[in-house]
């Protein structure tokens, strides 16, 4: 389309552009309506089958709950390996000094 503007006479390439962006404006001002709708079409769907959408806090709930799990994961992991070098002992001294 814009070859065809820029064949145009000078004089009238201002006009064809302007008619362009207004029909460019006009192309994403009706995506945008269509984007609404299906967003709107997509709650009702929701909401027919009952599905309620996570709140912020039950996110944030759910996030923190994952740290923390892999947190005592880590936690536990770090205690087995211990708890085995403890098992085997300090080769200096038996790991009895490093205890007290």
């Amino acid at each position: 389309m814009l070859e065809d503007v820029d064949s145009l006479p000078v004089c009238q390439q201002a006009g064809a552009r302007s008619r362009l962006e207004d029909q460019l404006e006009a192309h994403y001002e009706e995506w945008y309506r269509l984007q609404e709708e299906q967003d709107e079409v997509k709650e009702n769907i929701f909401e027919s089958v009952g599905y309620v959408p996570l709140l912020k806090e039950e996110k944030e709930k759910l996030e923190f709950e994952s740290f923390m799990n892999e947190a005592w994961y880590y936690m536990d992991l770090v205690g087995e390996q211990t708890q085995q070098w403890l098992d085997k002992g300090c080769p200096e001294d038996d790991g009895e000094e490093w205890m007290n």
